[in-house]
């Protein structure tokens, strides 16, 4: 198995001997990794443990430290098979339309329900994923799919974001700064020339969110804990446009 060990700090106690620590106590196997020429990264080599430090005047962000570590020992890969009284609240047969219609198609896909949200994983990790879920309790797993509703399920913010949904699943509203800036704040936003029906907001090639298009308005689903809050200024909203794009 792979740890992979990332902190916000540089602070050795925390990082590179913590790392010590398990190669002593718990014989884990250091790995040294490999960047792209250039890539804004220091390596450190302390007490054999190969760490990396992303510092914030080298890169974009707050730098965080991280190093991967290898669990020693043999594997092989589990056989894939029925799940027999599962754990987890399997997606069911009326589901399986969304598996294979919003997602990738070089995926095998399946799906569990948590409450009222229909998540997909990749079916060949879903045995492992329900052993855990009879020991522990499972905060995030997969790609949130789905909201169930009265009528039909809403795509979820998550999977406006995920790499995993499918090119071409639903219609693109490619939209300049302006129209953006309102959709960001959940204002009122109406697109031209949609058909009505769910719809992926983008801006300069980045997927934002969803929007719902109806004869005569649009549903603007920004999710509320995410609008902009405040009118930006001309340097704010430039620094906006630069960091989308």
């Amino acid at each position: 198995g792979l740890l992979i060990y990332s902190t916000c700090t540089y602070n050795l106690s925390e990082n590179e001997d913590n790392l010590a620590w398990a190669q002593a106590e718990m014989g884990a196997q250091s790995l040294p990794l490999e960047f792209p020429d250039g890539a804004p990264v220091a390596p450190s080599l302390l007490d054999g443990v190969a760490g990396y430090h992303f510092y914030p005047h080298r890169t974009r962000g707050e730098g965080l430290f991280l190093s991967a570590l290898r669990k020693p020992g043999d594997w092989k890969v589990s056989p894939v098979g029925k799940l027999k009284k599962p754990k987890l609240a399997l997606a069911k047969r009326d589901d399986l339309p969304l598996l294979n219609d919003w997602l990738v198609e070089e995926t095998e896909w399946d799906g569990f329900w948590q409450g009222d949200t229909l998540v997909a994983l990749p079916k060949i990790h879903m045995p492992a994923l329900d052993k855990l879920a009879r020991n522990l309790y499972i905060l995030h797993a997969g790609t949130p799919l789905a909201e169930r509703t009265k009528k039909k399920p809403n795509p979820t913010p998550a999977l406006a974001l995920s790499i995993a949904r499918r090119e071409g699943a639903f219609p693109v509203i490619d939209a300049d700064l302006d129209w953006v800036l309102q959709y960001l704040r959940r204002e009122d936003v109406m697109p031209a020339h949609t058909k009505p029906g769910w719809a992926l907001v983008r801006y300069a090639g980045l997927s934002l969110g969803w929007i719902k298009v109806l004869p005569n308005r649009a549903n603007n689903y920004w999710p509320t804990p995410w609008r902009i809050r405040k009118d930006l200024t001309d340097a704010e909203s430039w620094t906006l446009s630069q960091h989308l794009s």
